[in-house]
């Protein structure tokens, strides 16, 4: 069954305050706990391919940790280098194995028919909401082209939209303009702020209040539930994940967030300097996870980089 907004913000919530597996509250609504998404790796065998023992290995490993749900198909998942047809078998596959984990899927395309045949694939086969990158190589189109772009896509979706602001990467910022035309639609649920820029979350937070604002940067975590925001999308939470729940928790908890925040960045710290795709691969494969490969133009790290992650890693008890 689809979602509204509200909906799914309930349901989400209630997962966190509520024991592993006891169903969400009715009465639970979108105004109460913020999340945790975790940005899934992508789980490629040996060949390079699509292998679903994988995925079912991986994701019974985040489940085990604590997390609840997680976003298929996102930066950290590699979709840039997949094609279409990939990126729904890809979705496929972890929707088989996702258990009761919650599922979100990113649509996001560079041109307009492309998302929109993968919101329809994705709708079909069941996830409980969207990420939408804007669509890249054309460098900061302008507002109305955007809204040419996004609103075909809030009308044909079912469930819950969040936009995808990665200008880092994508070359397009969400501007608050942009945001500001769409804010009225029922299926935009946030935005997902990958930018790392503490003021540019806290401006979306303060200027859209009825929107569901994660941040992207696990050392924004605290900050962004302190100021109203919903939580965190990251990708550190894959071999992080405790820690990471741990500052939404404090916060939940209405305990100080400074402890957990601290240690959550005392981690990532461990990870600067390394290509971070590679680094969780790697640490997952070392932890006896899963092994995953990398899709070119990505490789694994060389043996000097290894050297030195491995040795920061076992100093901080992260791996044996």
């Amino acid at each position: 069954m689809s979602l509204d907004r509200r909906m799914f913000m309930g349901a989400a919530a209630a997962s966190l305050a509520a024991p592993r597996g006891a169903p969400a509250a009715d009465s639970v609504t979108e105004a109460t706990q913020p999340q945790l998404i975790i940005a899934a790796l992508a789980a490629l065998g040996q060949r390079r391919q699509i292998d679903e023992a994988i995925a079912r290995d991986y994701l019974a490993y985040l489940a085990q940790s604590g997390i609840q749900s997680v976003l298929v198909n996102g930066s950290t998942g590699e979709f840039a280098s997949f094609s279409a047809l990939e990126r729904r078998w890809m979705l496929e596959a972890y929707l088989k194995h996702k258990g009761r984990l919650r599922a979100l899927a990113h649509v996001g395309a560079s041109n307009l028919k492309d998302s929109l045949d993968l919101i329809r694939h994705a709708q079909g086969v069941g996830v409980d909401a969207l990420l939408v990158i804007p669509p890249y190589y054309y460098n900061q189109p302008s507002v109305e082209g955007l809204l040419r772009y996004f609103e075909p896509i809030l009308n044909l979706a079912e469930v819950p939209v969040l936009l995808y602001n990665i200008p880092q990467v994508s070359g397009v910022s969400i501007s608050s303009e942009l945001v500001q035309r769409l804010a009225s639609h029922p299926q935009l649920w946030g935005i997902k702020d990958s930018w790392g820029k503490a003021d540019w979350t806290a401006a979306y937070i303060t200027a859209f209040p009825k929107l569901a604002v994660f941040t992207g940067a696990s050392p924004l975590i605290a900050g962004v539930l302190k100021q109203g925001g919903a939580g965190a999308l990251t990708g550190n939470g894959n071999i992080f994940p405790r820690e990471t729940l741990a500052v939404i928790e404090a916060h939940n908890q209405g305990t100080d967030t400074t402890a957990a925040q601290q240690t959550l960045d005392e981690r990532a710290d461990l990870l600067k300097g390394f290509p971070i795709i590679a680094v969780m691969k790697h640490v997952l494969s070392r932890m006896g996870i899963v092994d995953m490969q990398l899709r070119p133009p990505l490789v694994e790290l060389g043996a000097t980089e290894r050297a030195e992650l491995n040795s920061r890693l076992k100093a901080a008890g992260v791996i044996s």
